[in-house]
């Protein structure tokens, strides 16, 4: 089942099943966390601290600067949804910390 992100004319994002009537669909994914974690990274956040954003949506002063925020916001978000397809998921969480050896080698 495929996720869908959307935001409204406030630019106030928002996920669900399908785009409601109105909105403006920002990206599909069929994993809910990929599509979540890839909006919110590229995404600004409300004063709130919780309500993600499309930058430079709320703040446009006429429809046209609102719908190129929100064109440039897309292609971000596309860019990175096809960066996480093609990273082999090994290289994705990598600890700096894995090839050093343990601070002690014998039992204490």
């Amino acid at each position: 089942m495929t996720h869908v992100a959307f935001r409204d004319r406030a630019g106030v994002i928002r996920f669900g099943r399908r785009c409601p009537k109105g909105a403006l669909p920002i990206g599909r994914h069929r994993h809910f966390v990929t599509l979540h974690d890839t909006v919110s990274v590229v995404a600004r956040l409300a004063y709130d601290n919780e309500t993600l954003l499309v930058p430079g949506a709320p703040e446009a002063k006429s429809d046209d600067a609102a719908l190129e925020a929100v064109v440039t916001f897309v292609k971000a978000v596309e860019t990175r949804l096809k960066e996480r397809v093609m990273t082999p998921p090994d290289s994705r969480a990598v600890s700096p910390h894995a090839s050093l050896p343990p601070l002690c080698s014998r039992p204490i």
